[in-house]
């Protein structure tokens, strides 16, 4: 049994994305130390997360477009 629908678990995922990118920016600008369970992640390593997660971003909203288009 499903908690979520496809929706709510995209949009969950979308609010969680956004969260992470904006953290990560903000510290890649600040040039904060940032660690993962006590591992140091560089700030290269961070733009490419951030990218990944911006692709992801990127995908949920093409799937919400799509949704509209379909309902129109």
């Amino acid at each position: 049994m499903n908690l979520f629908s496809k929706e709510e678990a995209l949009d969950h995922e979308l609010g969680n994305l956004i969260d992470d990118i904006q953290l990560n920016v903000h510290a890649i600008a600040e040039g904060s130390t940032v660690t993962v369970d006590g591992k140091y992640i560089s700030n290269s390593e961070l733009a490419v997360t951030t990218a990944k997660e911006l692709l992801r971003v990127s995908e949920i909203l093409k799937l919400h477009e799509n949704e509209d288009d379909a309902d129109d």
